[in-house]
């Protein structure tokens, strides 16, 4: 709530319906998480309404002189993605495979009028195994 501009990035693999259904009891899937913490919403909608129209991106690694800024990337190793889901935080659920995106002392911005959002679950969750 004091820093509605924060998100976390979780990139990781594309489960796919049937990998979700109720013969599966568990499963490990591994992703990256980073959480962002910019001051304003700006680069985040620029990202997304560029990937709207073009409908793709590409993560690469790339070297960067930390004195200079300059750095130099290594296309060959891009892995290009397709698929991209934005989720406001109170709405991930208790299992969403993206609430590892959400951290135990998150206080996300819930809005108005919702009763019982399904963040709070996760949260309750997290919080539990943390302690």
């Amino acid at each position: 709530r004091s820093n509605p501009h924060h998100y976390s990035v979780v990139v990781g693999s594309n489960l796919l319906e049937s990998e979700r259904g109720p013969k599966i009891k568990q499963f490990v899937t591994v992703s990256r998480i980073h959480r962002m913490t910019p001051s304003t919403s700006k680069n985040l909608a620029g990202f997304v309404e560029r990937f709207e129209r073009i409908g793709t991106y590409r993560l690469m690694p790339a070297q960067v002189d930390i004195k200079t800024g300059e750095y130099c990337p290594f296309p060959e190793l891009a892995i290009q993605k397709c698929q991209m889901r934005i989720c406001p935080a109170w709405k991930i659920a208790e299992h969403d495979p993206d609430g590892i995106g959400i951290f135990p002392d998150d206080k996300p911005v819930i809005p108005e009028g919702v009763v019982d959002p399904p963040v709070l679950k996760r949260l309750e969750r997290k919080n539990r195994r943390t302690k």
